[in-house]
C-alpha cells in the first residue's frame, strides 16, 4: 500500500528535495537577470530587502499554430499570469479547423487553471493544479481538467517545458501531454514541439503533432 502511494506521489514529493525558497519577485522575462525566471538574493538591496522595482506580478501571452496530423489546424492564444506566494492564473483558446473537409469544419477548445509551482529552482519550476476544459462543436462540452507541468530555463537561453492534463469532457475522459523546446531573444520565447490529446468514451478521437508558436514576456 505504501509503496503505491509512494509512485503516485512521486512527481510531488521529489521535487520538493530540490525545492529553493527563492522569493515571489519576477525578473522582466526568463533570463533577463540571471539563470531561470524568478529574481534572486543578488536581485536584493544590501539590507536584504526587495529592491524598489521588484515587480510581485509577471505576464506572458503567446501564440501558437501547427498542424495535427488527423488534418485539424490550430491557431491558439494563451495567457499565464505569475502570481505572488507561487500560485499562477493560464489560460488558452484554440480554434481547430478540418482542412480534411469541404467546407472546412471548425471546433473551439479552451481550457483555464488555477495553478501552484510546488517546488522551484533557479532552473526549473514544477507546478500543478486544476481548472475546466470546455469544447464547442455542435453541442458544447464542458469538464474539469487536472494540470501537472514542468517548465527548464537551461543553457545561457534554452527553455524546455513538458505539460501532462487529465480530466472529462462532457461524458468523456479526456487527456493530453505536450512537450516543447525554445530560446529567448530578449523577451520574446520562440519554439516548437509536439501536442497530443485524446478523448475516449463511447466515441475516441485523438489530435496530435507538431506546434510552434511565439511568447512575449511582460
Amino acid at each position: 500500500m505504501w509503496l503505491a502511494f509512494d509512485v503516485v506521489m512521486f512527481p510531488w514529493v521529489l521535487p520538493r528535495v530540490f525545492d529553493d525558497p527563492l522569493r515571489d519577485h519576477y525578473a522582466a522575462y526568463p533570463f533577463a537577470e540571471g539563470p531561470g525566471l524568478l529574481r534572486s538574493t543578488a536581485d536584493l538591496t544590501p539590507d536584504g530587502r526587495p529592491r524598489a522595482d521588484a515587480r510581485r506580478v509577471a505576464l506572458d501571452v503567446g501564440a501558437e499554430s501547427g498542424f495535427m496530423l488527423e488534418g485539424a489546424v490550430p491557431a491558439s492564444v494563451s495567457l499565464r499570469a505569475h502570481l505572488p506566494h507561487r500560485f499562477e492564473l493560464s489560460g488558452v483558446v484554440s480554434l481547430l479547423s478540418d482542412v480534411y473537409e469541404q467546407p472546412v469544419e471548425r471546433a473551439t477548445m479552451a481550457m483555464a487553471h488555477l495553478t501552484y509551482r510546488h517546488a522551484q529552482t533557479r532552473r526549473v519550476e514544477f507546478r500543478s493544479g486544476m481548472g475546466a476544459r470546455l469544447l464547442l462543436r455542435d453541442a458544447p462540452r464542458a469538464g474539469v481538467d487536472f494540470f501537472y507541468g514542468i517548465d527548464g530555463y537551461f543553457a545561457r537561453r534554452g527553455v524546455v517545458r513538458i505539460y501532462l492534463h487529465g480530466g472529462t469532457l462532457g461524458s468523456a475522459g479526456c487527456g493530453e501531454a505536450r512537450a516543447t523546446i525554445g530560446a529567448m531573444v530578449a523577451r520574446y520565447e520562440i519554439y516548437a514541439g509536439y501536442d497530443h490529446t485524446a478523448i475516449f468514451g463511447r466515441a475516441h478521437a485523438t489530435l496530435g503533432g507538431p506546434v510552434a508558436g511565439v511568447r512575449a514576456w511582460f
